[in-house]
């Protein structure tokens, strides 16, 4: 080897190695270590909400995507209006909902729940900057409207109250909903401390106050990974997002484990999303091949971008494959899927509701188009019918 030689790859051996201290330097840790870099998703800009003008609601806190009204975007506000909206695809408020009966707490963030099919909204209460609610949050929880645009409507809510474990007192910006597991998940915001996933069983009807039981901390003392503004879970209970201001985190659960196992696990680092001013809102799309994000700034002072998040892996055919369904195929119309309990098979859409329910294999699908949900026992998958 000649000296030219050497040194061209001495110089090579040293970018190596500072490219990689580089990224353990600057690398997202999560519980000691840094994150797999999710490069699945590329970013764009939806629609950007306009200076501050008489029907644009101010400081976006909490959004969620419609599902009775597909292509429209609920967001709440936290500076002090009992109302949520409705937003188009050109970001313009198309649709005010009214909370009549509710008092006016800090609220974060809302969510949506698909259960027999029927869609609920859930909006946080529970922001507590200077922990003056000790022990006594709330969920507001009602049937989601259609949007009918350029138009409002009142609704009188149920009012979920709730305290943490041992009556601590929290700050919180996230509420999201599981539909496997039939849980609401709340996390609570701390900056430069461990931040940590709470649940509650989701009921028809609730009566007294409601504990939350600890599921998780996410993370460790002193990781960048606090304060945390947001999170969603996918309509199919598959997909989950949990974001700070500067990072988005994402979770993939293998069938239908409970999140616990999902949430213990190590997540993967969104690549794609940028930094906003100030990010607090985050939500899937339909069918998780996107997802959308915006600020909780003051629009008469700026403009707040809704940015989309689109996903650049294929979501046809059986999604995560593995042992749980074998030899699943679909001729003349019928699918047929060969298990050895021969349970029955239940096809739901995107939003929860049973299209299809407990048919023994093969099941009659040639009516459906686009993308299902097929269960059998405790697995689910996801398939694209043409």
């Amino acid at each position: 080897m000649n000296a030219s030689n050497f040194y061209v790859k001495k110089i090579y051996l040293i970018l190596f190695i500072l490219f990689s201290l580089s990224y353990e330097l600057f690398g997202i840790k999560y519980n000691g270590k840094t994150l797999i870099e999710n490069t699945e998703f590329t970013r764009s800009t939806l629609a950007v909400i306009e200076k501050k003008s008489t029907s644009e609601p101010e400081e976006i806190s909490g959004m969620a995507c419609s599902r009775t009204t597909k292509g429209y975007y609920w967001v709440n506000s936290d500076n002090g209006n009992n109302a949520i909206y409705a937003l188009g695809p050109d970001g313009k408020t198309k649709f005010t909902v009214i909370l009549s009966n509710v008092s006016m707490r800090d609220w974060e963030d809302i969510c949506i729940a698909t259960v027999e099919g029927k869609n609920y909204i859930l909006v946080g209460a529970f922001g507590d900057n200077d922990l003056a609610y000790k022990d006594d949050y709330y969920i507001y929880r009602f049937e989601e409207p259609v949007v009918k645009e350029g138009s409002s409507k009142s609704v009188t809510v149920e009012i979920i109250r709730f305290g943490y474990p041992n009556g601590s007192a929290f700050n919180a910006e996230t509420i999201m909903y599981d539909p496997v597991g039939n849980q609401i998940y709340i996390v609570n915001k701390i900056k430069d401390e461990i931040n940590t996933i709470f649940s509650l069983p989701y009921k028809a009807s609730y009566s007294g106050k409601q504990t939350l039981t600890k599921v998780q901390d996410l993370g460790k003392k002193g990781e960048k990974f606090n304060f945390l503004t947001a999170g969603d879970i996918s309509a199919d209970g598959t997909h989950i997002l949990i974001k700070n201001k500067t990072d988005v985190l994402y979770w993939k659960r293998k069938g239908s484990e409970d999140l616990s196992i999902t949430f213990a696990r190590d997540p993967e680092h969104i690549k794609a999303y940028s930094e906003e001013t100030q990010g607090e809102a985050i939500a899937w799309n339909h069918d998780a091949s996107a997802f959308y994000t915006c600020s909780d700034v003051k629009t008469k002072d700026d403009t707040n971008p809704i940015y989309k998040y689109t996903c650049t892996v294929s979501t046809t055919g059986i999604q995560q494959p593995n042992n749980d369904f074998l030899n699943l195929f679909i001729e003349n119309g019928m699918l047929t899927i060969e298990n050895k309990e021969k349970q029955p098979i239940s096809i739901c859409n995107l939003t929860g509701q049973k299209i299809i329910i407990d048919k023994k294999s093969p099941v009659d699908v040639s009516s459906l188009h686009g993308i299902y949900i097929i269960r059998i026992g405790g697995f689910s998958k996801k398939m694209n019918f043409k």
